[in-house]
């Protein structure tokens, strides 16, 4: 299956089907219609015993003697394939969120890639892992907005410069940005997720408990220890916006809203193809909101990032109230 983004709009619904492989040490046994039974910690023994009605098995040490075994537990009939190529899935998803150059087995968990020659569970404390959509809710598709540019999607990530020169103009520029910020984090329902990045010369993300940061849920009272968080953010420091926005793009979100004066500190070619190549491995569309003083300038780094993601752009003179 390829990902498609539900970063700009909103997707068709797929039907897709699921087959399930138990991989044993003496055999694979693969389960190809769901079963109707309730499973619990107490029948779990009792039914690892037993062979579902609807599910098959195979087992090449016992397909020689099935022949004379008439048992529940014999392998297939002769003759059947079993319902996916396990070892050609299993090889394309270590293949996929590979980057070219890079050797296979290097921070890749599946199609997301964590962090620099790591995987899921070597991050420390502090560094950023992906969230799960909360059981029996489902993710919970929504839209929302910052200086009016829409991103669409269940789980969204903010990245917002707090250098040194968003305190132009009296510190404006960072102080509409952070109104604007909490105004789209209110958005969003308890089904959604989130989390927020502001970056100066390194990127440090939103913690409600002070320890492991990721997506985080828009419940109130974690809504409110964000807002607590954007507001004490003051500006200070330099700009790099490549490591904040890697930061972000390790927890695969459906829209990131970058937002930046980028007064001086552009970002070089290979910098922004960098970035392309981790969105599209995610699937995450970046929308990009530039800060600025006068005119719109003509070229901006800022406006390519938000095309070659599928993003929206927007340019705003904030000392001008535009």
């Amino acid at each position: 299956m390829s990902s498609q983004s539900a970063g700009t709009i909103e997707q068709p619904t797929t039907s897709v089907g699921v087959a399930m492989a138990y991989r044993l040490p003496d055999r694979t046994r693969y389960v190809t219609e769901d079963s109707s039974e309730d499973s619990d910690a107490a029948t779990a023994d009792a039914s690892d015993r037993k062979v579902d009605e609807r599910s098959k098995s195979v087992d090449q040490s016992d397909a020689e003697q099935s022949q004379s075994t008439a048992s529940a537990a014999s392998a297939p009939p002769a003759g059947f394939v079993p319902p996916v190529d396990l070892d050609g899935l299993f090889a394309e998803m270590t293949r996929r969120g590979v980057a070219a150059g890079e050797s296979q087995g290097t921070g890749v968990e599946g199609v997301l890639q964590f962090g620099e020659g790591k995987i899921a569970d070597q991050l420390g404390t502090g560094e950023l892992v992906p969230g799960t959509s909360r059981a029996g809710e489902g993710a919970g598709q929504t839209t929302t907005s910052v200086f009016g540019v829409s991103g669409s999607g269940s789980t969204f990530v903010y990245v917002f410069d707090h250098s040194e020169s968003m305190s132009a103009s009296g510190g404006k520029p960072l102080r509409a940005a952070k109104q604007e910020l909490i105004r789209s984090l209110r958005t969003l329902s308890e089904r959604q997720q989130f989390q927020v990045i502001f970056y100066n010369d390194r990127p440090k993300a939103f913690s409600p408990d002070g320890q492991t940061t990721g997506l985080v849920f828009g419940e109130d009272g974690i809504r409110r220890r964000a807002e607590a968080f954007v507001n004490r953010t003051v500006a200070v420091g330099g700009t790099e916006h490549q490591l904040a926005l890697r930061m972000a793009l390790r927890l695969a979100p459906d829209a990131i809203f970058f937002l930046t004066d980028a007064s001086i500190q552009t970002m070089s070619a290979d910098q922004m193809a960098d970035i392309r190549r981790r969105a599209e491995q995610s699937g995450t569309v970046i929308h990009a909101i530039q800060f600025g003083s006068g005119p719109e300038p003509a070229n901006s780094f800022m406006k390519e990032i938000a095309r070659q993601n599928r993003g929206g752009y927007r340019y705003l003179d904030v000392v001008a109230g535009g």
